[in-house]
């Protein structure tokens, strides 16, 4: 009974998608930051988490959880600077690259 929303999935034509974003931020309880390259370089990806760390601002507690998932690296593309108290590396991205490397 888990309940996820993603834009692509969960947005049709004609929705005010904006509206609807921070809609259901404000409504999660977990935030997952999928991360990449292609995520960084996104206007909107890093919107989304600044939003969501804004919900945050006067408990740490505050709902939502944020929890970067790291889809490229390593090295692990460098979060933007309102973000970097996060923790950005995953120790499985780094079994990964040591099993080609074997």
């Amino acid at each position: 009974s888990i309940e996820v929303f993603q834009d692509v999935l969960n947005l049709s034509p004609g929705d005010r998608w904006e509206k609807e974003l921070y809609k259901n931020i404000n409504e999660c309880d977990l935030f997952l930051l999928f991360w990449s390259t292609a995520a960084k370089a996104s206007e909107w990806v890093v919107k989304e988490a600044e939003y969501a760390l804004a919900l945050q601002l006067k408990d740490e507690l505050q709902l939502p959880a944020i929890k970067p998932v790291i889809l490229e690296g390593p090295p692990v593309i460098p979060p933007p600077e309102a973000l970097k108290h996060l923790h950005f590396n995953d120790i499985i991205i780094y079994l990964i690259d040591n099993a080609k490397l074997s």
